[in-house]
């Protein structure tokens, strides 16, 4: 662990402050020395640590450059971790965020949770930077600048942008396909490989290992959609964030329609033409 601006004085073995001492503010240099004591003892991975070591970001990125054979992760709070920063890691591959979500967290109530869930969005959102060709702009902005904890940021991101959907599973780019929720990388790239030798239907994606509970309503086979989904953004995050209200496989996802005069609530049978005459008549 190290501190590139507060190094404490606890002196706990293996901590470059035990090793080098207590200083003020550690420069590139000592960093660099630092990592490189340690790296002779066999240590490769690296945390930095303090109250933003990611406000030194081209001292951090400097030092991943340098020793490419390390791993290094920083606690950092989410609104450091810039644009410029994003692609940064993406290039250097070696550095990694810590989000520090909650500074007083009780992790003893119910706000442990809540922030839990928040730290998994960000890492999340993380992965999509790194792995899904998204960038940082198109998940947050000054209009939307937190995460949506219903929806992973992949699903907050398909519903906000239902014009470029669905999606036909058997033409799409990998590019496209990478964005549509449901749809991982291994997955892309089998469908990709797949269609090569003939077209796709929903069984091939199952198989190919496809979250359809989560993609159906953003892709189509061969110009079909899997059910008589609509394309709405309420409908969608509806089904997407009620276990309840999510289509059931076979049935035709209207769960959110209104009931008629004539429906029976519990669904259990077809009304009557008696019972209908008996409504129309005041007589039920």
């Amino acid at each position: 662990m190290i501190d590139p601006s507060f190094p404490c004085a606890q002196d706990c073995q293996g901590c470059g402050s035990a090793i080098f001492g207590v200083r003020p503010e550690l420069g590139f240099d000592s960093l660099d020395q630092e990592i490189a004591a340690r790296k002779a003892k066999g240590t490769h991975l690296f945390l930095f640590s303090g109250l933003d070591p990611l406000s030194r970001e081209q001292e951090v990125i400097a030092l991943c450059n340098k020793h490419t054979d390390c791993v290094f992760a920083a606690i950092t709070p989410p609104e450091s971790v810039s644009e410029q920063l994003a692609q940064d890691m993406l290039r250097v591959r070696t550095l990694f965020p810590a989000i520090r979500v909650d500074r007083e967290v009780d992790l003893v109530t119910a706000r442990r949770a809540a922030a839990l869930l928040r730290e998994h969005r960000l890492y999340q959102a993380d992965w999509l930077l790194r792995f899904y060709g998204f960038r940082a702009e198109e998940l947050l902005d000054e209009d939307r600048p937190f995460f949506n904890v219903m929806l992973d940021p992949k699903e907050d991101w398909a519903v906000r942008h239902l014009e470029q959907f669905p999606v036909e599973i058997n033409r799409a780019p990998l590019e496209m396909l990478l964005r549509v929720p449901g749809v991982g990388v291994k997955s892309a790239r089998r469908i990709v490989a797949a269609r090569r030798s003939g077209s796709l239907n929903f069984s091939d994606l199952k198989k190919i290992g496809v979250v359809l509970k989560r993609a159906i309503y953003f892709i189509t086979c061969s110009g079909r959609l899997m059910y008589p989904v609509k394309i709405e953004e309420d409908y969608i995050v509806r089904n997407l964030t009620s276990e309840k209200d999510r289509i059931q496989f076979g049935s035709d996802g209207m769960t959110y329609r209104q009931l008629s005069l004539f429906d029976d609530a519990s669904f259990m049978r077809p009304v009557t033409v008696v019972e209908r005459q008996q409504a129309a008549l005041g007589q039920l």
